[in-house]
């Protein structure tokens, strides 16, 4: 077994037996902090996307969730 699977497997067989509310809540607390400090990459296939988003966004071509909806509508009928 690969050492970050056996270090995942460690906590949570720790996590599990564990009764100690205090130190869950630290636990919670830590990995919340450290989703904000984790680096996202993403694809150029995804960073095409979000480029295309920002220039429709630019433009004006936006609908509003109400417009989604009739549109829903009308192509599920």
């Amino acid at each position: 077994m690969d050492t970050l699977d056996s270090l995942k497997n460690n906590l949570i067989e720790k996590i599990i037996a564990t009764q100690n509310e205090k130190l869950l809540s630290a636990l919670v607390s830590i990995f919340e902090v450290s989703k904000s400090e984790e680096k996202i990459s993403f694809s150029s296939a995804q960073l095409e996307m979000l480029n295309m988003s920002e220039e429709d966004i630019k433009h004006g071509r936006l609908y509003s969730e109400e417009d989604i909806e009739k549109l829903d509508s009308k192509w599920m009928n």
